[in-house]
């Protein structure tokens, strides 16, 4: 009797084996054949025996579609495109998966969130699109040429693998939006969008809303939606089992110093979109000019450009939001994690590479173990100071602790570095085009650096050394030109910045008390042209003493 497979040519690498494969007769047609090994409890034996149709192995992959890290529940697999396979490789297990059914080379691949269902499409002539599913290795549905002669250019798949959306050039740029798992041949939803040929750089659905999906070139982003479609029937709205897709640019007025957009993410908690672009800045939108959680996003035509912000000095690569956190990789190989309002939090660099392309992320349950014994300890902090016009740094934190038998002791040592920061003042917000202009830094060795305001980079060339002791406060007039300080050896020292060269000068520094400064002031009106300065001290009767310091008259 012939055994059931010999009937299949295409296998020659299955020996004959007794075993009934009826229920596998269907599967066979499209398993690639090294994957038949997963199949060895049905008896079957696999010789590795070369021929044209038996890949076993990739090496390298086409760096266009990317690569996916499937890492859920602990997996440590990542699918990427090679040669007109698709590749799921383990990085643990050192196995690879090969998907075979594409005739020309893969340019698009994408997953849901889940990594459950992967999507892999050629861009040659009759070219295909197949949705595998990846836990049996199996194409669940195969697209013939869904844009009829035009190429496949972009494809996405929604989070909860529901939809599906291809985007190809014609005259325009087609849209066509799928409900896949229906088995249909035509998309249910197409749109013309007026974009050149090639100027799409990414495409992607709202992970938090599979209704929503972005489009980015260069210089814009467009947002769109998919929706049923309802019609007017003597006088009553009704829903149809039609879908349409609508799609708006987002209008914006920057300056081009931020650059080209190179990257977006979606924000959970407060439906926005951060860009990223390759000059350092991110920009955001979102349907609110202030911070809001818990925004739902109801009407996407209410979506506008907020601000933008320069949080770094190379470009940004990739920009993901994940876990409450936003997290950049850019051209100096350096990672920079930020909260949800784009507040540094702590950065990674000095990597063994030039530049990161991608981020993914394992994410799980939170742990408070410290690993590395010198970062074990914990350091006070010795100066704070806030932007008088950005958010604060952080809210308002209360840590009680319960008294354990109405007692509570403690044996702590706090080891003070030999240079620490012992100061930190921004300029004040009484002139608009001079608010936060200026960061001044007091060191504990009576040095004066001046910072700048948003990347905290040291911008004085050579620290102001007036003094040999501690800098204890700062303080600015009111048009933010004039600085002065005290320190802890009872001297009051004056700064004059100058608007043409951009530098701060030293004018001079005087010392008029007896006992410790308790503070230094400008009084905020002027007085012949000028601003008084007052610093208060105390007597040795412990009376507090205010003395008047003409700035524009002390001697050098």
């Amino acid at each position: 009797m012939q055994s059931p497979l010999e009937g299949f040519h295409s296998l020659p690498n299955v020996a004959r084996s007794n075993t009934s494969m009826s229920d596998l007769r269907g599967k066979l047609y499209s398993l690639s054949l090294s994957q038949l090994s997963r199949y060895s409890e049905v008896s079957t034996q696999y010789h590795h025996k070369p021929s044209p149709f038996n890949v076993r192995w990739f090496h390298g992959y086409n760096p266009k579609p990317g690569v996916i890290n499937l890492n859920e529940e602990g997996s440590t697999t990542a699918f990427y495109a090679a040669a007109n396979c698709g590749i799921l490789y383990n990085w643990t297990t050192n196995q690879m998966r090969i998907l075979q059914g594409h005739r020309h080379v893969i340019t698009c691949i994408a997953a849901d969130a889940q990594g459950q269902w992967l999507v892999t499409a050629d861009s040659g002539p009759e070219n295909i699109i197949i949705i595998w599913d990846s836990s049996d290795n199996f194409p669940q549905r195969t697209m013939f040429s869904p844009h009829g002669e035009s190429r496949i250019a972009k494809v996405a798949i929604s989070a909860d693998a529901k939809y599906l959306l291809t985007m190809a050039y014609t005259e325009k740029t087609t849209l066509s939006w799928w409900i896949w798992s229906l088995s249909i041949d035509q998309p249910h939803a197409k749109l013309q969008v007026d974009l050149p040929k090639d100027s799409v750089i990414a495409m992607g659905f709202n992970p938090y809303n599979s209704w929503q999906f972005l489009l980015m070139t260069k210089l814009d982003i467009w947002i769109g939606i998919s929706c049923k479609i309802f019609v007017i029937e003597r006088g009553i709205s009704k829903e149809t089992d039609d879908y349409e897709l609508k799609i708006r640019k987002i209008p914006k007025k920057i300056s081009p110093e931020y650059g080209k957009l190179t990257c977006y993410t979606f924000v959970e908690d407060t439906c926005q979109i951060l860009v990223a672009t390759s000059r350092g800045a991110v920009l955001v939108y979102g349907f609110t000019i202030e911070y809001r959680l818990n925004i739902q996003a109801t009407n996407f035509e209410q979506l506008r450009f907020i601000k933008p912000l320069r949080v770094e000095d190379h470009k940004i690569n990739v920009i993901i939001g994940i876990d409450g956190v936003i997290v950049t990789g850019n051209n100096a190989g350096e990672i920079h994690f930020y909260d949800e309002q784009m507040k540094l939090l702590y950065w990674v660099h000095d990597f063994q590479v030039d530049c990161v392309r991608g981020i993914s992320f394992n994410v799980l349950p939170r742990s408070y173990q410290i690993f590395d014994p010198e970062y074990n300890g914990v350091s006070p902090a010795l100066a704070l100071a806030v932007h008088p016009e950005k958010l604060d740094l952080r809210d308002h934190y209360k840590v009680v602790i319960p008294p354990k038998d109405d007692s509570i002791t403690g044996d702590y040592e706090v080891t003070v570095p030999q240079l620490s920061v012992t100061c930190l003042k921004y300029s004040p917000s009484g002139y608009w085009h001079y608010s936060g202009l200026h960061l001044a830094c007091g060191l504990n060795t009576g040095e004066l650096l001046f910072l700048d305001p948003t990347t905290m980079n040291i911008i004085t060339e050579t620290p102001f050394k007036d003094t040999n002791f501690e800098i204890q406060e700062i303080n600015y007039s009111m048009d933010s030109l004039t600085l002065a300080f005290a320190d802890t050896g009872r001297t009051v020292a004056v700064y004059k910045y100058n608007c043409d060269t951009f530098v701060w000068t030293f004018i001079g520094k005087h010392r008029a008390h007896y006992k410790d400064i308790s503070t230094v002031f400008f009084l905020p009106a002027k007085n012949n042209g000028e601003y008084k300065l007052l610093s208060l001290g105390t007597k040795l009767e412990h009376s507090p003493c205010i003395t008047t310091v003409k700035y524009n008259a002390i001697e050098w």
